[in-house]
C-alpha cells in the first residue's frame, strides 16, 4: 500500500509538472525570449537612429555652408549688370579709404569669353569696363585699391595710372582701370508647336 502510494504520489508530481511546464513555464520563457529579441531590435533601431541624426545634422551644417558660399558667389557675380550695387560699393570704398571719385564710367556689357556672339546669345558671362577717377593721397588710393579687390562684388583691377596732384598732402590723381562681371541667364527655349503639319 505504501508503495503504491508513493509511485501514485510520484506519477502525480509527474504529471502537474508536465502541466505547469507545458501549461505555463514554457509559454512564458517563449514570451520571455520573445521580449528579448524585441528589446534587442529595439535598441539595434534607436541605434541606427542615433546615427541618421548625426548624419542629418551634419548635412545640415554643410547645407548652410554652401548656402552661404552660393551667396557670396551670387554677389561676386551677380545675374545682372547691377550697376546701381556696383556703385554703391565702390563709394563705400572710397569713402572708407578716404579719396573722392570725381567719376566712375561703365562700358557697355561684353561677353567674357572668346565667342562673343554664341556666348551673348545662349547666356554665359558678361563683363564690364569701369573706369574710376580716384584722387586722394597714395596711401590712401592704394587702400582704395586694395578695398576695391576685397569688395563684395568681383572687381579685377587691369591697371592703375597715377599723375601726381601737386596738392596739399601729396593727393595724386589716379585712373583704375577695373572689370566686373555677371551672368547672362540663358533665353528660354521655345515652345513646341505640337500637332503641326505641313
Amino acid at each position: 500500500m505504501t508503495r503504491r502510494l508513493v509511485v501514485v504520489t510520484g506519477a502525480v508530481t509527474v504529471v502537474l509538472l508536465a502541466a505547469f511546464w507545458f501549461g505555463a513555464w514554457s509559454p512564458a520563457s517563449r514570451q520571455l525570449k520573445a521580449v528579448h529579441v524585441q528589446l534587442a531590435t529595439a535598441h539595434q533601431d534607436q541605434a541606427q537612429l542615433r546615427d541618421k541624426v548625426v548624419t542629418l545634422t551634419s548635412a545640415h551644417r554643410h547645407i548652410a555652408a554652401l548656402r552661404s558660399d552660393l551667396a557670396a558667389l551670387e554677389a561676386a557675380v551677380p545675374s545682372s549688370p547691377a550697376l546701381d550695387t556696383a556703385v554703391d560699393q565702390l563709394a563705400a570704398a572710397s569713402a572708407a579709404s578716404g579719396v573722392t571719385l570725381p567719376s566712375v564710367t561703365p562700358s557697355p556689357p561684353s561677353s567674357a569669353s572668346s565667342s562673343a556672339a554664341p556666348a551673348a546669345k545662349a547666356g554665359g558671362p558678361q563683363s564690364i569696363t569701369v573706369g574710376l577717377n580716384v584722387v586722394g593721397g597714395y596711401a590712401q588710393t592704394v587702400a582704395f585699391v586694395n578695398r576695391l579687390e576685397a569688395s563684395p562684388r568681383l572687381f579685377v583691377v587691369d591697371g592703375v595710372t597715377l599723375t601726381p596732384g601737386g596738392g596739399v598732402g601729396g593727393a595724386v590723381s589716379a585712373t583704375v582701370n577695373t572689370q566686373m562681371f555677371y551672368v547672362a541667364p540663358a533665353p528660354a527655349a521655345p515652345a513646341a508647336v505640337v500637332g503641326s503639319k505641313k
